[in-house]
């Protein structure tokens, strides 16, 4: 089978303006760890889009790329590569619907789509839409209601929302990807200068701040089912009241994992279209909370197969035509460091 990967950020997404730092980072060791899961297959074809820039790094003599310069249409490649391959695989952010769009091209296209379909990702990537569904669940989320428009001016206006949710809380965007977006205000004063720093404040959701643990499961879904691969835990910071991941702990041990199970099943039976690899970021607190559900590769997947010896490309493929089969090799603890790019063993 002919595949096509297409990492958004290293895939020509940027080709005619400067690679974000950070999210560069991230594309790129979810776009080598899937590289390598597909190397250790051996019988399919692997296509890869590359950004000019990104060709001496990401090329190699066993992988057929193709380059996306400054002067092209990048739409018109992918369309012109997705044309000649039998299957894709979609990496990119849910911002400004480009997971929806990319994914949605490869469906429309009659191509075997390896990654989530756009009908779970129009539910997911939109923070409130999924805070509706898990409430309608009885699934524990964060409280989470949209930013009130027009932007708050009005004092009154501002202290009656004060009531509804407590300081500290987090703004952040209702499509956003990961940390970007998100900020953390601990006043009012801090609030209002957030909501007003914003471009289209409406397209912005908040949630107050929870005390606890942040953790995230990656999971293989299959339309109403989902089995745990394995539980990270994520380092977070606050610098300039914005949220950054800096990094995660791949496989964390845990006495219990039933909990993270069953919060799983519940979740494969709300969001039924879900399939693939799927991320969920969690609270550990009183309880389990979803802080959001990243229907895409995360940053833990990079470490997935130096932890427990799993090929998570062949768990997918397993799941097309049924349960996959997770069956680990090994049980380590692994680090990935997003802002180094690197990874040890822990």
């Amino acid at each position: 089978m002919k595949i096509l990967i297409f990492e958004y950020i290293s895939g020509g997404g940027f080709c005619h303006t400067e690679l974000p730092p950070s999210l560069a980072r991230e594309g790129r060791l979810m776009l080598k760890a899937l590289l390598a899961d597909f190397a250790g297959l051996a019988e399919h074809e692997i296509v890869v889009m590359l950004d000019a820039r990104c060709v001496s790094e990401l090329a190699s003599e066993n992988l057929a790329f193709i380059p996306v310069n400054a002067s092209d249409n990048l739409l018109a490649v992918f369309e012109k590569t997705l044309n000649d391959c039998n299957a894709a695989w979609i990496i990119a952010p849910e911002t400004d619907n480009i997971l929806f769009d990319f994914t949605s091209r490869v469906e429309k296209a009659n191509k075997l789509l390896l990654s989530v379909p756009s009908s779970a990702i129009a539910t997911t990537a939109d923070k409130l839409a999924t805070f509706n569904i898990l409430t309608a669940h009885d699934i524990a989320t964060i409280p989470t209601q949209p930013v009130p428009t027009p932007r708050l001016v009005d004092l009154s206006v501002f202290e009656n929302l004060a009531q509804l949710i407590q300081f500290p809380l987090v703004i952040k965007a209702r499509n956003g990807v990961g940390c970007e977006d998100s900020f953390v205000a601990q006043n009012q004063r801090e609030f209002q200068h957030l909501i007003n720093q914003l471009n289209q404040a409406e397209n912005y959701i908040i949630q107050p701040f929870i005390n606890g643990e942040a953790l995230s499961v990656s999971a293989i879904f299959n339309h109403g089912q989902a089995q745990l691969i394995c539980i990270n835990r994520q380092h977070i910071q606050v610098k300039n009241q914005q949220f950054k991941l800096v990094a995660c702990e791949v496989n964390i041990r845990v006495d219990n994992k039933a909990p993270y199970q069953a919060l799983l099943n519940s979740v494969a039976q709300a969001f039924p279209d879900l399939c693939s690899y799927v991320g969920i970021d969690l609270i550990l607190a009183d309880k389990l909370y979803v802080v959001e559900i990243n229907p895409r590769l995360t940053s833990s997947y990079s470490g997935i197969n130096q932890a427990l010896g799993i090929n998570v490309a062949a768990l997918v493929l397993q799941a097309l035509n049924g349960a996959a089969l997770i069956k680990p090799l090994r049980n380590h603890t692994v680090l990935i460091e997003i802002a180094q790019e690197k990874n040890h063993g822990v």
